[in-house]
């Protein structure tokens, strides 16, 4: 079956992911759950080689024999876009496809805390979100940047690995560079942006001690960074970018920590029958706030997150409960794959 078809039965059953694997049937993500898609058949390693033709160039060919795998986004034919990893496993290649909504959700349908919207439009300093894997952080950081187009004239300037969603400029300038197309690598691209006149750098996620510096650098000298992190909540996620530094540098970074951070937003999804909604946690960097950074006392940041709903602050246990009264029914914890599936499209 053709990839084209294959694309358009999953959007037309809301199926969240593709999971085309050689040697097996094609299969689909719906309802948080792997199935194998009707009326298919097993695909031979001649469906790969001309996928790769169509779909993969030198550079990531390249990238797939030193490293086994690749990262991409494409477009299909009926302009549907798609986020796309590339891998050898045992019997061949595999190909795992993300379907990426047609239209970008804004921040009022995302019901994100009215504190953070007021924050992204700030001039400088370092704006966090996090979550866990497939929690809808991409989806999250969408939807900030496309309010943010529709509202202020700003230079925002975004290094990505892949570029998954397409902003066309409206009040804002916007620039996207891909890691590896555009720009040898993410550093580089932190480096060369600070030379760039941007007023927000988004950088689609911190994963290593560097591009850390380099997005405090960026938020202490005028910035706005706008950037993603793979954690549970807002504690956590400072935690893992203190720990991301060697032991006789953690001091520093928690001083550069509590000067330059503007806020945290952790989201987890909750599930009810008939929808899945998000569930945010917000931590606002106040004085005191700081000064537990500062003082390596993370551990006493849910004491802050309790008491700081004058200042804007939430914590996941109160927008639980206000889910909760707001909708009447119990909810319980989900995946990205049913956010994709029934929240997102």
């Amino acid at each position: 079956m053709e990839l084209t078809e294959l694309i358009a039965r999953s959007v037309k059953h809301n199926a969240s992911d593709l999971h085309l694997c050689c040697g097996e049937f094609p299969r689909w993500r719906r309802e948080n759950r792997i199935h194998i898609i009707p009326h298919t058949e097993k695909l031979s390693p001649a469906w790969f080689e001309l996928f790769i033709r169509q779909h993969i160039t030198a550079r990531l060919q390249q990238h797939i024999t030193q490293q086994g795998h690749c990262d991409f986004a494409f477009c299909s034919e009926q302009g549907i876009r798609i986020r796309a990893s590339l891998f050898k496993q045992q019997l061949g290649f595999s190909l795992s496809l993300r379907i990426l909504p047609a239209q970008v959700r804004t921040i009022e349908q995302l019901t994100l805390p009215s504190a953070f919207i007021q924050l992204v439009k700030g001039e400088d300093g370092l704006l966090l979100i996090t979550g866990a894997t497939g929690s809808g952080k991409s989806t999250t950081l969408t939807a900030v940047i496309d309010h943010l187009n529709q509202q202020c004239q700003r230079h925002i300037l975004m290094l990505e690995d892949p570029i998954e969603y397409c902003h066309s400029p409206v009040q804002c300038l916007i620039q996207q560079r891909e890691i590896g197309e555009h720009v040898s690598d993410l550093s580089s691209g932190i480096v060369a942006a600070l030379r760039q006149d941007p007023d927000i750098i988004v950088i689609g996620e911190l994963r290593d001690t560097t591009t850390i510096k380099l997005a405090l650098t960026a938020a202490e000298t005028g910035h706005l960074v706008l950037t993603t992190l793979h954690s549970t909540d807002t504690t956590h996620a400072l935690q893992r970018l203190v720990d991301a530094f060697p032991p006789h540098e953690r001091d520093t970074a928690r001083q550069h920590l509590a000067q330059s951070l503007r806020a945290v937003l952790a989201q987890q999804l909750l599930y009810r029958a008939d929808k899945v909604l998000p569930l945010y946690e917000l931590l606002i960097n106040t004085k005191a706030v700081g000064n537990l950074i500062r003082e390596a006392k993370l551990h006493q940041l849910q004491g802050q997150l309790e008491q700081g709903s004058q200042e804007g602050m939430v914590s996941f246990r109160q927008s639980s409960a206000q889910c909760h009264q707001k909708d009447g029914r119990s909810l319980q914890s989900t995946t990205d794959k049913d956010f994709q599936t029934n929240f997102l499209k």
